[in-house]
């Protein structure tokens, strides 16, 4: 008898294990690897119809076996305590979520939340001793000396490229100076690419600059056929072949002649090379009038740690009200609204002096300022030392557990490009990954102030030494090193570093972080399965996320069939 029992509760296991095999999902979700399973929610819970949609994706996502939404919602952190129209909004979304066992986990301590609230808190660059000179009531920069490009208007030059300029590659067939095709003066460069064989070409020239000082790089440009719409950049770089800008220009398919400009501080440089480059170009491109202009306070920040300093050649130091009327750029951080910023806009026309100022007609100045600076077209940075972001960031926590009631928060520090500069940070005598560090625990600190039953987490690469957390990073002064110096082991890692998954799954796992694979991207959906094929034997990965930052949630479904759902 016992051993029939046996045989047939060994008949039952196995049909038991073949049905649980045959519903989609059903193994691989018992995989401690998946045991989180999330997805990236962009929300626009304030707009018609945004609460409705967003909770059509959490019913989606929950269909598939999600059980996580990290939620990006601008509402969320910005505004006092929460209203009656706000409980609405979030409830509504609470309950769905909940009902269909959905864990939300808001995205908090965004840079776009804090400087919504006061854009002076960006980290910028410093600008020292710009040359400014009074006429009439106007202080106005005076270049010193003036920067230039040789044979910027492309007139000079035979069938090797414009004179003045070195082309890589050398003589490249792609590129030929254009009797017919200039703005002004009588040629163009012309470059042609070709849908099946897309040409990569440079014009390089080095130019001297003054140390510390902002400076404009633009070019004219029109296309015919081109498909590419990024295929052309202009780089500026300095010592060590350290970029100094980092624009992003965007070509029409055909386009009549358009100006693309790129803004750089000249950091500690005396010398910086101009790269006007082409990267797989198709159709046809022509260019001219490049120009290299010193210019003064575009984007300048005004706040405690980037003082606006105004002196005399005899040592004098000008008070502002007293001396000059306040100056500031009401573009910064405001194109078109608070928290938005323009990497170039209209710069302001000088520095006016006041009635009875001790400043002479024709005197000549010296300022130094701060001006942030803009990477990609649109990114900043907050500054890692403002005691006013920490208050910020204490009122964002307090709103978020009351309308949300959060288990997990997401930190929001990813690709930090600018710290280190202000005299808050820099007059710490710290590195950028030694003030980030400070800040992580800061941050920490605060969610356990405010909402002591939410764990934290963060996304990797500004604590990943084989990612984000290096020397040399951006303009971050001194490294990013280091930071991870502040991240307590309980910390919940979002993992993103695709180029080097191994190491940066191992490192996170030798400091006791449990990670949760951030993985899609906007990319083929199977790179999941290398992902989890990588992180086998690495302890402490609990979960996977489906990570879209084009709100694109058409891929789902095959995420959750590449992950667990096979």
């Amino acid at each position: 008898m016992k051993r029939r029992v046996h045989a047939t509760g060994g008949v039952i296991a196995a049909v038991l294990a073949l049905a649980m095999g045959a519903i989609p999902g059903v193994a691989r979700m018992q995989d401690p690897m998946t045991a989180r399973r999330w997805f990236f929610l962009h929300t626009q819970l304030v707009a018609p119809g945004g609460v409705d949609n967003a909770c059509a994706v959490l019913n989606k996502a929950a269909d598939l076996g999600y059980n996580g939404a990290v939620l990006t919602e601008g509402s969320l952190g910005v505004g006092g305590e929460p209203t009656a129209v706000d409980r609405e909004r979030f409830g509504k979304l609470l309950d769905v979520a909940q009902r269909r066992g959905i864990e939300i986990v808001p995205s908090v301590m965004a840079p776009a939340t804090i400087l919504r609230q006061n854009p002076d808190l960006v980290e910028p660059l410093p600008v020292r001793d710009a040359l400014f000179r009074v006429q009439g009531d106007l202080a106005v920069l005076a270049p010193d000396p003036a920067a230039k490009l040789v044979n910027g208007g492309f007139e000079q030059g035979d069938g090797g490229g414009p004179a003045g300029w070195s082309v890589q590659p050398p003589a490249a067939p792609a590129l030929s100076l254009d009797p017919t095709g200039g703005r002004s003066g009588a040629q163009a460069i012309r470059i042609d690419g070709e849908d099946g064989a897309p040409v990569t070409v440079s014009l390089a020239q080095r130019v001297a600059v003054q140390p510390f000082r902002q400076y404009l790089l633009s070019v004219w440009a029109r296309t015919a056929n081109c498909p590419t719409p990024s295929a052309l950049q202009g780089w500026i770089v300095g010592d060590g072949n350290q970029p100094l800008s980092y624009p992003r220009w965007t070509l029409a398919r055909d386009g009549d002649w358009t100006c693309y400009r790129a803004v750089f501080n000249s950091l500690g440089n005396a010398q910086a090379q101009v790269r006007i480059t082409t990267t797989r170009f198709a159709g046809a491109l022509w260019l001219d009038d490049a120009d290299l202009s010193e210019i003064g306070l575009l984007n300048m920040v005004r706040r405690d740690g980037c003082p606006l300093i105004v002196r005399g050649d005899d040592g004098t130091v000008y008070s502002e009200g007293q001396d000059f009327q306040p100056v500031r750029d009401p573009l910064m951080g405001r194109t078109p609204y608070a928290g938005v910023y323009s990497s170039y806009h209209s710069i302001p026309d000088g520095i006016r002096l006041t009635p009875g100022s001790r400043i002479q007609a024709g005197a000549a100045l010296r300022v130094s300022y701060y001006a942030c600076p803009v990477i990609y077209g649109r990114r900043v940075t907050q500054c890692l030392s403002h005691p006013d972001i920490d208050a910020i960031m204490r009122r964002e926590i307090r709103r978020v557990r009351d309308l949300l009631h959060p288990k997990t928060v997401l930190i929001s520090h990813d690709e930090m490009r600018v710290a280190g500069w202000c005299a808050l940070c820099a007059g710490s005598g710290k590195s950028s990954g030694q003030l980030l560090a400070d800040n992580i625990a800061r941050c920490i600190q605060i969610i356990k102030d405010e909402a002591p039953e939410a764990a934290v987490a963060v996304w990797s690469d500004m604590f990943d030494p084989n990612h984000n957390a290096r020397n040399p990073y951006y303009f971050a002064r001194g490294g990013m090193a280091q930071s991870w110096n502040g991240l307590p082991s309980q910390a919940l890692v979002l993992n993103w570093n695709w180029a080097n998954r191994s190491k940066s799954l191992e490192w996170f796992s030798s400091r006791g972080n449990p990670q949760i694979i951030a993985g899609y991207y906007d990319r083929p959906v199977a790179q999941i399965r290398d992902w989890l094929q990588d992180a086998r034997g690495i302890g402490g990965v609990e979960g996977v996320m489906y990570t879209t930052w084009k709100r694109d949630y058409g891929n789902m479904d095959a995420f959750a069939r590449a992950a667990w759902a096979r």
